[in-house]
């Protein structure tokens, strides 16, 4: 502590001061002898206003030290929760693809809002802690208001994000459904398409089996032209 360092330094000021007062009252008059005189002045004013700064300052932490403690007693495990939730939802990752993926962080976002909800009676505790000590010791306002405004913003800002999560999964998940939806006809005349095309047998030089190859590659034609039609109006849409 500050206080400490200035208790040790202050025996080894004095003992220099006391050298330099002994070394001017043992040395003749010269401009050199009257600019240490005027440095150790500096230095006695300079140090004197240090001890002074610092005797105040530990007086006025003494003063305030039990709401304080009061406060830090009464709100440290859910500032310690607060923070670590922070950082859950910091390192969570991006939002899955597929519907299965984003059920499962769906689940995962819930769980915390879940934790939310449950610790928002201690966050009303906070609140009222400290609106009791600005009715109450007006003068010590100043000491919680930085911890208490940092848990504040920290608590409306993890709410906002694990709401606003909350509308992007839900979104995602509707999106991938429709995808889904989507995708299957498209797959199936794919699918048809193929067992059009394969195997794909020599013709040869055989007339009526080229006659047959023909038509079977119209209808797989048809097919093709058919998705493509359909794959640029889910396009459209």
């Amino acid at each position: 502590m500050l206080k400490d360092d200035v208790q040790q330094t202050d025996q080894l000021a004095d003992e220099l001061i006391a050298r330099i007062e002994h070394l001017l009252e043992n040395t003749e008059p010269s401009p050199d002898h009257e600019n240490l005189e005027k440095r150790l002045e500096d230095m006695k004013m300079r140090w004197q206003t240090v001890k002074s700064k610092t005797a105040d300052r530990q007086a006025e932490i003494d003063t305030h030290a039990p709401v304080l403690h009061e406060f830090h007693d009464d709100v440290g495990d859910f500032s310690t929760w607060l923070r670590d939730l922070d950082k859950n939802l910091s390192t969570q990752e991006p939002i899955g693809c597929d519907v299965r993926s984003i059920c499962k962080q769906q689940d995962q976002s819930n769980s915390l809002l879940s934790e939310l909800e449950k610790h928002k009676p201690e966050y009303e505790k906070v609140q009222e802690l400290a609106n009791a000590i600005s009715k109450n010791k007006p003068g010590e306002v100043y000491v919680i208001e930085a911890q208490f405004q940092h848990l504040n913003k920290l608590w409306n800002s993890v709410s906002v994000r694990l709401k606003n999560r909350e509308k992007q999964l839900e979104s995602a998940k509707n999106a991938a459904k429709t995808y889904c939806e989507a995708k299957q006809p498209v797959q199936e005349l794919f699918a048809r398409a193929e067992e059009g095309l394969t195997p794909v047998e020599s013709i040869g030089l055989d007339l009526e089996k080229a006659k047959k190859e023909l038509e079977t590659t119209k209808v797989v034609v048809l097919y093709l032209v058919f998705i493509r039609l359909f794959i640029s109006k889910g396009r459209a849409v």
